[in-house]
């Protein structure tokens, strides 16, 4: 059963907080990282942005990333991880992999999800092809993620919907919730467990 996630529950928006039933919550931002050893529920919303979970459940480790830019432009100067990585999904993506495997988790145990990376509409002004950024950062992060000998479990990209997610990291359970052009929801749609798809 899709667990419910009521306004409740969800009304606190700050990076860190802990619920009413004291389950640690996270509202993960564009270009943040979050990595865990414990049980907490993450949520996020996504556009263009591209989300990557990883998941370890023998070592009880997972990860989340929210990304919104493909790749690095300054790739060869490249020293590590930086003040930006986590903006950028080629990057976080090598972070998260990195940490899985410093700590002697094997890539075959590491399950991954891909969700976001929709062709969101933009001004006319931008120009041509601008709106491309979804496609573009669900490719750097399957290519990284393939590069990294990693396999990926389950996904959902593109379209032109944005998308609100919450990951359990205790259960290590994903659900997925269209956004259509990220309209802020009705409040009966919001708590319908119907309406969340399970990755």
């Amino acid at each position: 059963m899709i667990p419910r996630f009521s306004n409740e529950d969800l009304e606190e928006k700050d990076a860190m907080g802990i619920r009413a039933d004291d389950q640690r919550y996270v509202f993960l931002r564009t270009g943040q990282l979050f990595f865990t050893a414990g049980p907490a529920l993450v949520e996020t919303v996504l556009g263009s942005s591209l989300a990557v979970v990883m998941l370890s459940r023998r070592r009880m480790l997972s990860a989340i990333c929210q990304g919104i830019l493909p790749r690095c432009l300054k790739r060869d100067d490249c020293a590590g991880e930086c003040a930006q990585a986590g903006l950028i999904v080629d990057c976080s993506v090598m972070i998260m992999s990195d940490r899985f495997r410093r700590i002697g988790i094997p890539p075959d145990e590491i399950k991954v999800k891909v969700i976001g990376g929709a062709e969101m509409p933009e001004p006319a002004s931008i120009g041509a092809g601008a709106h491309q950024v979804g496609r573009q950062n669900a490719t750097a992060a399957l290519e990284r993620i393939e590069q990294e000998g990693l396999t990926v479990e389950a996904m959902e990209v593109g379209g032109t919907e944005g998308r609100r997610l919450m990951f359990d990291t205790g259960k290590g359970e994903v659900l997925v919730r269209r956004l259509p052009l990220l309209v802020e929801e009705d409040e009966g749609v919001r708590s319908d467990e119907t309406a969340w798809k399970r990755l």
